[in-house]
């Protein structure tokens, strides 16, 4: 089975091919800095079994800072939480790579306390972000900056590979999509100039990283807007970063107009961003990440069969059960809990300023102080109900080792979490981009 297989992705190896996406949690404090429940909910991660963790987004500094309680890399005194995060990752055998970002036109002003940067201030997503200003050309050198310094404050903290995230409307991706840049100067117009930014920074940590020091981008295929970042573009974005020195790409798509392309509802289909992987292992040479939707092995290893991709990157899936790909491992697939694409707990929680949870998982973020621990008395227990309170209940008293007897009225188990499966999905065969609307509406 190839999900269960090592790779080598420049000098980093790792165990398996299944790869903890980056989602941010609210677990961390306001002014950046991790936190013990956050260190946790990581660890539980990589003790299931992933071949690397990837943290959520750190800012590089404070004009980066896209959420309130998101974490940040832009001073020294965050280096020894992001160590105990790494730490506790690698005490369970899995690498562990650091995502960094500047959350550009997608930050607030009411979190800054100023206007959002963007590539441009002449478009903006209105009712989505805030009216941003233009990057002033000697703020794009001191950001440049600081993502090498954050980038060295990674290495420091045992971070063993960083991630760029270079899509979804961050800044970086700001300057990509000509949707958001329509600058006069060297940075913006062509695609050459449109690159510029994105590839100094990538200089400037391979610079201050050395060459081998293994480093990803999390690449923007298609921005799902009339006017913006289509996938012909984005394959000879994805040829410029491999020539400068990048070691992966992992695909993703869509802005935050046009959410259901960065994060699928459960009226898309499983693996729904996979073409555009497959298309980016059509023009590259280094290994290509997917994402979107992969929520059972069964998908997963047909696209690592068909080379459609090299790793898979499990977001939500990890979120529902961080045992999936132990689970995967020890031939005991049908005991995941998989994820059902709801977006209640892991994303529209973080819209409202509140810590991730999960409709499956009640332990999400809470995972050492919902430890299951054996019973020093075991018991016949009855439960009554096999809705999904019920059935939470009788599994926990399983795992406690009681003998447990669950009843239910109905023929089938799930309760209203049944129901709400019934619908006819509207999955249908999916268009390249799920929506062209005119950037001129907004």
């Amino acid at each position: 089975m190839l999900l269960t297989t090592p790779i080598k992705i420049g000098s980093l190896e790792l165990k398996n091919r299944m790869v903890m996406a980056p989602m941010a949690t609210h677990l961390g404090c306001e002014d950046g800095t991790s936190t013990e429940r956050q260190k946790e909910y990581y660890e539980e991660r990589a003790a299931g079994g992933a071949g690397m963790i990837t943290i959520e987004s750190c800012f590089v500094n404070l004009g980066g800072r896209g959420g309130i309680r998101r974490l940040g890399l832009y001073k020294d005194s965050q280096i020894a939480g992001m160590k105990e995060i790494a730490d506790a990752v690698h005490k369970h055998g899995a690498k562990v790579c650091c995502q960094l970002h500047h959350g550009g036109p997608q930050c607030k002003s009411a979190i800054l306390g100023e206007f959002p940067l963007s590539a441009s201030s002449s478009y903006y997503q209105k009712g989505v972000i805030d009216p941003p200003r233009s990057v002033r050309k000697e703020e794009i050198a001191q950001i440049t900056d600081d993502y090498a310094a954050a980038a060295i404050r990674a290495g420091k903290a045992g971070y063993d590979a960083i991630l760029l995230h270079y899509g979804h409307g961050y800044l970086a991706h700001s300057f990509m999509s000509p949707l958001t840049n329509q600058r006069k100067d060297e940075y913006g117009g062509s695609l050459e100039n449109r690159m510029r930014f994105p590839l100094e920074v990538v200089a400037a940590i391979r610079k201050s990283m050395g060459k081998d020091f293994p480093l990803f981008v999390r690449l923007g295929a298609e921005d799902g807007l009339e006017g913006g970042i289509v996938l012909s573009e984005s394959l000879q974005m994805a040829n410029m970063l491999e020539a400068a020195g990048v070691d992966c790409i992992t695909v993703t798509a869509g802005l935050h107009l046009v959410m259901e392309m960065m994060i699928q509802p459960m009226s898309l289909p499983p693996g729904y961003l996979v073409p555009y992987a497959e298309a980016m292992k059509g023009v590259l040479k280094i290994p290509v990440g997917t994402v979107g939707r992969i929520n059972n092995p069964e998908l997963a290893e047909d696209v690592l069969q068909k080379g459609k991709a090299d790793l898979i990157y499990l977001g939500r899936p990890l979120i529902a059960d961080p045992f999936f790909p132990q689970k995967v491992i020890e031939n005991r697939s049908h005991e995941i809990r998989r994820c059902i694409a709801c977006n209640q707990g892991c994303h529209d929680n973080l819209l409202h300023n509140e810590t991730i949870t999960c409709l499956v998982n009640p332990r999400v973020g809470r995972e050492k102080e919902l430890q299951v621990e054996s019973a020093t008395k075991r018991k016949n227990v009855l439960v009554i109900g096999g809705g999904p309170a019920g059935m939470e209940a009788a599994y926990i008293a399983a795992q406690r080792g009681h003998q447990v007897s669950l009843y239910e009225k109905e023929d089938v188990l799930g309760g209203d979490l049944f129901l709400a499966g019934k619908p006819p999905s509207t999955a249908r065969p999916a268009p390249p981009v799920l929506y062209r609307g005119s950037a001129s509406a907004w």
